[in-house]
């Protein structure tokens, strides 16, 4: 059996969750357009920027804030939610990513579980647009997974004591400040990643292990 077969068959009908509230600055069509009639699967999204606690900081420049855009899929009553997140760095604006968004049309899919026609529909409308594209596909993993009411890595069949461990970044910046950021990651990551790349680098290692003796992955690609 396919495992797309598998999450059909094994999906159980979706809790009678109230659809989330979701305020939009811009949102895609909810009418059919070739129908004309509101569709069971309907996709919005809004633009925001993440306000960073700390002023983060590379080799080459400093952001206090992350331009964002929160995608959200709704179909009877359930909402999966996504996200398309640009750093400067990646070319990718909330402009751009808005109007690939625009362009998508979720209504003409009867089906949240048709997961590789509407993503390969998603794909079809453009070269590029990554980040726009990846948040369509979380929402609708996460979608799918409250409809299943099961984490992906139960339907993926996956041992979650097995999961990777993620890292938590930490900007260049004053002794006092990388000492507060690496104790704010705590005990909630394994791995430290500390930009580097001035002349301040042996200053900031040396002050993260006053603090902790995690392991350090040191992180020079833009210094």
């Amino acid at each position: 059996m396919q495992r797309r077969d598998f999450i059909k068959i094994a999906a159980a009908a979706g809790a009678t969750a109230a659809a989330s509230r979701f305020s939009t600055s811009c949102t895609a069509p909810n009418v059919n357009k070739q129908t004309g009639v509101a569709p069971r699967m309907k996709l919005r999204f809004e633009a925001y920027d993440i306000q960073l606690r700390h002023t983060f900081t590379v080799a080459t420049y400093s952001r206090t804030t992350t331009p964002d855009v929160q995608v959200a899929i709704d179909y009877d009553g359930i909402t999966g939610y996504g996200e398309a997140s640009m750093p400067q760095y990646l070319g990718h604006t909330q402009q751009s990513v808005c109007e690939f968004l625009s362009k998508v049309d979720l209504g003409q899919f009867s089906d949240p579980f048709q997961m590789e026609d509407i993503l390969a529909y998603v794909d079809s409308i453009s070269p590029g647009d990554e980040p726009a594209k990846a948040a369509v596909d979380i929402a609708l993993h996460d979608l799918i997974g409250k409809l299943m009411g099961q984490p992906w890595y139960r339907i993926w069949g996956l041992n979650a004591a097995k999961t990777p461990s993620t890292s938590y970044t930490i900007g260049i910046d004053t002794p006092e400040i990388v000492r507060e950021k690496t104790l704010e990651a705590g005990n909630r990551f394994n791995i430290l990643k500390v930009k580097v790349g001035l002349d301040s680098d042996e200053q900031m290692i040396n002050t993260i292990r006053q603090v902790t003796d995690l392991p350090i992955a040191v992180d020079a690609n833009q210094g």
